[in-house]
């Protein structure tokens, strides 16, 4: 199912404008997951039409399961996990890891 964000007091879009910032889907393809000292990680904007999810691309895995093409327009983050972690199901995600 994967690691989304759920923000309680404001939109995922205002989440993601308040802590994240812009980056591109080619950024978002080169991310360096192998990274130790990691501090952030990407999120996909995904619009679905009636709703809009906010997939925290925590792994490689993941990552390329929300880059595939489809016909759903996406907006690219990269996030501070500290912020990620308070407002999302992640450390269940990062535990499993």
């Amino acid at each position: 199912m994967g690691a989304y964000i759920n923000p309680a007091e404001m939109s995922k879009e205002e989440f993601l404008i308040k802590f994240g910032s812009d980056v591109t889907k080619e950024y978002v393809e080169k991310f360096d997951y192998n990274n130790k000292e990691k501090t952030h990680l990407p999120v996909v904007l995904i619009n679905n039409g009636f709703f809009k999810a906010a997939a925290i691309a925590y792994c490689e895995e993941e990552r390329d399961v929300f880059l595939q093409p489809d016909s759903r327009p996406k907006s690219y983050f990269i996030v501070p996990i500290k912020d990620l972690l308070l407002e999302s199901d992640l450390s269940d995600y990062l535990k499993k890891k």
